[in-house]
């Protein structure tokens, strides 16, 4: 009875739908409720194909990786150095070793410095690259900071160019862990979308590195290089351990 009450409650129920719940009796499908389910039929299995091809989520996952690691492409910089028989690796979230042995550098040096550069630019970070690469017959390693530079604004001297690709270079024979990265001076905290405040440099069109018995032109990572990056709040450039108003580079 207590069920009756329910039903009732609901309102009127469909007379097919009781038909089709009672497990008492069994009867045929009929034929045009058969013909309306194939072509729906058919896209499920389709679509599920697809799934499994793709690899995206319930489909079939990339060998070797675990079921919640994307499979990402392999930066442009990297595959510039596979063709050459280099063995290269990207280095994500490293830890990060800085190059020993910077000079102390006089507040009144560092200001002529900053007058004297061809310009000083606020910048944005929009892409970095870091990227190992072992010598081979060597214990050396090279280590690669690319970055490509997009400028909000500039400081001082002039620039036209609207975005710069960079490139620096550290080497060292001793071997860090698989995370650690021997960084160029005042790029430990470059990241994605970092803002701050850049002196580049043109870099040689003529220079090359060999590594090994590879060679690799430095215009093909980057045309300049940083010389140095520094905070800025809008008005004040942290360069090393003091700060320097922009009005003194005027």
């Amino acid at each position: 009875m207590k069920e009756e009450r329910i039903l009732n409650a609901l309102g009127q129920i469909n007379e097919e739908f009781i038909e089709d719940a009672a497990p008492a009796k069994e009867k045929a499908p009929k034929p045009g409720r058969v013909r309306r389910w194939i072509p729906a039929a058919c896209l499920v299995l389709l679509l599920g194909g697809a799934l499994y091809a793709a690899g995206i989520p319930g489909g079939r996952r990339t060998p070797g990786l675990p079921d919640d690691t994307p499979s990402a492409p392999q930066s442009a910089d990297l595959m510039k150095f596979i063709p050459k028989g280099l063995s290269a690796e990207a280095v994500e979230n490293p830890l990060m070793i800085t190059e020993p042995g910077m000079p102390y550098i006089p507040r009144e040096v560092a200001v002529k410095t900053l007058t004297q550069a061809a310009a000083v630019l606020d910048c944005t970070v929009e892409e970095i690259c870091r990227l190992k690469v072992a010598e081979p017959g060597s214990d050396r390693t090279w280590y690669f900071t690319c970055m490509t530079l997009s400028v909000n604004r500039v400081l001082h001297g002039s620039c036209e160019e609207k975005t710069f690709r960079t490139v620096n270079v550290s080497v060292s024979n001793v071997s860090y862990t698989a995370s650690g990265f021997l960084s160029y001076p005042d790029l430990e905290n470059c990241r994605e979308q970092r803002r701050a405040a850049f002196t580049l440099k043109k870099r040689n069109p003529e220079e090359v590195w060999k590594i090994g018995d590879a060679e690799i032109a430095a215009g093909e990572l980057g045309e300049y290089f940083v010389s140095a990056c520094m905070e800025f709040d809008g008005t004040v450039l942290h360069y090393l351990n003091y700060d320097i108003p922009l009005t003194e580079l005027n």
